[in-house]
């Protein structure tokens, strides 16, 4: 399980209110809406928000200025004033796109519609909008053409883009560079008719774009490598066999090879396959497979040494586990587990197995059903395949939940049967620790890592009325992170968690000793000294109609106790952008609200 920073939506509540009017200013917080002035019936997108690398800047996409019309917004976190346009003019019934910062936060780029509202280009602005936006793609020949997607290449300070510029229809690969807009390489070679590019992606350090199309046979796709500057392509599959595709590649994590799934020497029978970055062939490190056998699921170890991978080479329906060098040197695997998880009945998706890597680079964990589809564990094997998997789970049988924690070397599971718990286990096996004990099995529990120990949400108090914890690996100190106040009624919609994964944020909803009044309110409670403070609340009423929610957050990158959020705050419905910001240094009694 990779835990990963979620938007905060919050969960179905059975009462229809309206809000009160607006909540007096919480003691040291300052609070600025940046959507303003809205318009009747305008409305922030509520998963649009974005800040810039460094927090300096906060931005949005909505339709404040014109009705439909999905223009990007950012404010200067440190200036306490609305945000100000920074998109140019869009027509109603259109809106920006994919927006993104550098790693500078200096620029912003995003997709949107252009001079010919019928094409959607690529864009570059400044947050502050001192300068209006420039178009970056080359000129898009066709009627209706689009930019598609494009990955910023900050070593280089390059865009690669998707898009239709010479023939409609056929999407073609492209590089621009920043300080020179609208001069933009095609990457790919000549595109047969009806050929197109599928998917890409940057490899800034080996300075080369990987790419899958069926650029020589329409409808055959095939895996192709090209230097930045459009030299040096090459053709990194084999020669296919009729009916033959490559269906998926993956790049090492330092940039010298590509893997890639394929039907390429026997037509619907998927193997897999490595070739350096720069071309020179490919190996098959699948090994032979039985009638029916494929190889599915890859990916490379972190230190770029090791691909794993699941497959059903030995036994048609049961995908076992394997490892193979990165270098294509072996072409019969390692056999790490057997009968690791079997293959569901068609047309049910597989889903992707975890398979975290320990720090060290020496093993790999992962799940296994062991030949009993009610006997889940987990498991740990040397990942160059010199010993016998092992283990590592204990007498747990049934288990769904699997993350592994490197900064202290231990696995947190889940046991997927009532009554559910946490535990954290050493990964060389030394130690097996409950980290919750809950008896009842209509308690539900769901956790997420960190550096420092578990954050986890349970309702062990009110069926369905959860509350937030801490507990440390060892399982020795267990602490509640939410409110303990009597109107307390629960935690709304999930966790948030930023990257650093040093902090949490949650949405309470209290009550009020008249029944009449309640309130949702937004906390963050930092790991280190597990100290909580609100940052926002919005009040409601039961004797009116509608109710304001908070609709999605996002924490500030460089400050624990600035979030920008987004809610229906003045009126019912109509989505508004805000920027909250705790000052620590107004009092010291601020952990609880």
């Amino acid at each position: 399980m990779r835990i990963l920073p979620l938007l905060l939506l919050p969960a179905a509540l059975p009462f229809t209110v309206l809000p009160l009017t607006a909540a007096a200013q919480l003691v040291g917080v300052t609070e600025i809406q940046l959507s303003t002035p809205q318009h009747a019936g305008s409305d922030v997108q509520t998963n649009s928000l974005i800040f810039s690398p460094d927090g300096r800047y906060v931005c949005f996409i909505g339709d404040t200025e014109t009705e439909g019309a999905g223009e990007l917004w950012c404010a200067d976190t440190d200036a306490g004033a609305p945000a100000i346009r920074v998109s140019g003019l869009l027509p109603s019934g259109s809106t920006v796109e994919r927006p993104a910062f550098d790693d500078t936060g200096s620029r912003l780029f995003y997709i949107a519609p252009g001079a010919d509202v019928q094409k959607e280009n690529l864009f570059m602005v400044p947050p502050d909008g001192s300068e209006p936006p420039v178009r970056l793609n080359a000129p898009m020949t066709p009627a209706g053409a689009d930019v598609i997607s494009y990955r910023y290449i900050p070593e280089t300070e390059q865009i690669a883009y998707t898009g239709a510029s010479q023939v409609a229809g056929q999407n073609e690969l492209h590089i621009v560079s920043i300080d020179q807009p609208g001069v933009a390489t095609i990457l790919n070679g000549p595109l047969v008719s009806g050929g197109d590019v599928l998917s890409y992606e940057v490899v800034a350090a080996a300075g080369r774009v990987v790419y899958r199309a069926d650029q020589q046979t329409d409808g055959v796709d095939e895996v192709y490598s090209v230097l930045l500057n459009g030299a040096g392509a090459v053709k990194l599959n084999g020669p296919m066999v009729a009916g033959g595709s490559v269906r998926q590649f993956k790049v090492s994590t330092d940039g010298a090879w590509v893997g890639y799934l394929a039907d390429e020497d026997t037509d619907e029978v998927t193997e897999l396959y490595i070739s350096a970055i720069t071309g020179g062939g490919s190996s098959k490190v699948s090994g032979p497979a039985v009638a029916g056998g494929d190889a599915w699921h890859f990916t490379f170890s972190p230190d770029s040494q090791w691909v794993l991978f699941t497959g059903d080479l030995a036994t048609n329906g049961w995908r076992d586990l394997y490892s193979t060098p990165s270098n294509g040197s072996q072409p019969i695997p390692n056999v790490l587990a057997t009968q690791v998880v079997p293959a569901p009945e068609p047309p049910v998706i597989e889903a992707v197995p975890s398979l975290p890597v320990t720090a060290d680079g020496s093993y790999v964990v992962f799940f296994s059903d062991q030949g009993n589809s009610s006997s889940r564990r987990v498991l740990r094997a040397p990942i160059d395949g010199s010993s016998p998997a092992v283990v590592i789970s204990g007498g747990l049988t049934d288990l769904d939940r699997l993350e592994y924690v490197p900064e202290v070397d231990r696995i947190v599971v889940r046991n997927g049967s009532g009554p559910e718990n946490l535990y954290s286990i050493a990964v060389d096996g030394s130690s097996f620790i409950p980290l919750t004990s809950f008896a009842n099995a209509a308690i539900d529990v769901s956790g997420l890592t960190t550096p420092t120990g578990v954050v986890y949400f349970a309702d062990p108090v009110v069926d369905e009325q959860a509350s937030v914890f801490f507990v440390d690996y060892l399982g020795q100190q267990t602490q509640e992170l939410s409110s303990a106040s009597a109107s307390f009624e629960g935690l709304t919609g999930s966790l948030f968690i930023p990257s650093d994964r040093g902090a949490i944020y949650f949405i309470e909803r209290h009550g009020s000793v008249s029944l009449i009044l309640y309130s949702f309110r937004l906390k963050v409670a930092e790991l280190d000294s597990l100290a909580t403070t609100e940052l926002a609340r919005l009040g409601n009423s039961f004797l009116v109609a509608g109710e304001t929610t908070f609709l999605s957050i996002m924490a500030s990158p460089s400050n624990r106790h600035q979030v920008a959020y987004i809610a229906d705050k003045p009126v019912d419905e109509q989505a508004d952008a805000y920027l909250a910001t705790f000052s620590d240094i107004v009092f010291s009694d601020r952990f609880e609200q």
